[in-house]
């Protein structure tokens, strides 16, 4: 194989998944020239084919990530179940299994959804979108309401926040030394993350892993950080992609509509409100790690602005957001 999201070497590809369909029970399959949505670094490699049975999208999986993948397969079931729209279960193999070995090789297959393209960057101020994610929020934590977990399994940011620092420290001290005063926000925002309620999240919602019919959410992808988190985490994530898409966005239509339809409906405690601004300061610090792993140096210089914009905006923020 190639790198990772890479093309398979054209000899034998289509033998190749001719032979990974038929381990999913999809009959005269072959590939097409889609470009699946989503993230090509979450998979090894990944294509869109066409079959008796309809259009999937094969995704192969790292053998070491089996084990998580299985455990996303099964938390998608279950939300499917309790009724969450825009949920894609991945399709079973002919032997029962969602995780399917084929030769030394892991794989999965989940059907193949067509969508609009998201306007850039008008969709960071649409206020419908913004309702619409509400919406889609709000059920997710209806479907979720009843799930128990373990408090060791809920992912606590102020832990990573630590690790990054440290890794920061070592390798990237010029950037360490730029972050400091937002990142002072962001630990002591964090110190009481363990007090703020907990709920089951996406993990990485945000407009481009949502396929759009319209101004409507027809399925949601890229559910890997998926899990328990401090009951914030998706709107902070969206708000916080909203505004690197355009600063204005936030307080644009998006996220206006966004936090006043949540308001209404009263699904965060006013502790987790209270906490919003900076905890969208303090999620960006993810998104830094990602673009540092890449080496974008670009992205890290912006970053590094907006985490700046973020600190000096606190204040009219949580004014903008009070609903």
């Amino acid at each position: 194989m190639e790198e990772r999201g890479g093309s398979l070497p054209q000899h034998y590809a289509v033998s190749m998944i001719r032979q990974v369909a038929t381990a999913f029970a999809l009959q005269d399959a072959h590939p097409v020239a889609l470009q699946p949505p989503g993230s090509p670094n979450r998979s090894v490699y990944r294509c869109v084919i066409e079959s008796e049975t309809g259009a999937f999208i094969l995704e192969q999986v790292a053998a070491e990530l089996v084990p998580r993948k299985r455990e996303i397969a099964a938390a998608l079931s279950r939300l499917s179940e309790a009724g969450l729209c825009g949920v894609l279960v991945p399709h079973q193999g002919a032997n029962g299994d969602l995780v399917v070995r084929v030769g030394q090789t892991w794989w999965m297959a989940t059907r193949h959804v067509p969508s609009d393209p998201l306007p850039r960057p008008e969709w960071a101020h649409d206020g419908v979108r913004g309702e619409a994610l509400a919406q889609w929020l709000l059920q997710l934590r209806e479907a979720t309401g009843n799930w128990h977990w373990r408090p060791s399994r809920i992912f606590r940011l102020e832990l990573w926040l630590a690790e990054l620092v440290t890794q920061l420290r070592r390798r990237d001290p010029t950037v360490l030394a730029r972050v400091r005063a937002p990142l002072r926000l962001a630990q002591e925002v964090l110190l009481q993350e363990s007090n703020l309620p907990t709920a089951w999240a996406h993990g990485d919602l945000h407009p481009l892993n949502v396929l759009w019919q319209g101004q409507a959410v027809r399925a949601v992808i890229d559910w890997e950080f998926t899990g328990p988190k401090a009951e914030l985490y998706d709107l902070a994530n969206l708000i916080g992609c909203a505004g690197i898409e355009d600063p204005a966005a936030l307080t644009g239509g998006l996220v206006c509509a966004l936090t006043r339809w949540l308001h209404l409906r009263g699904i965060l405690a006013e502790a987790s409100w209270r906490a919003l601004p900076a905890y969208v300061l303090a999620l960006r610090f993810a998104w830094l790690a990602e673009w540092l792993r890449s080496d974008d140096g670009e992205m890290i210089e912006l970053e590094c602005d907006y985490l700046e914009l973020l600190l000096a905006s606190q204040m009219t923020l949580s004014s903008a957001w009070a609903g």
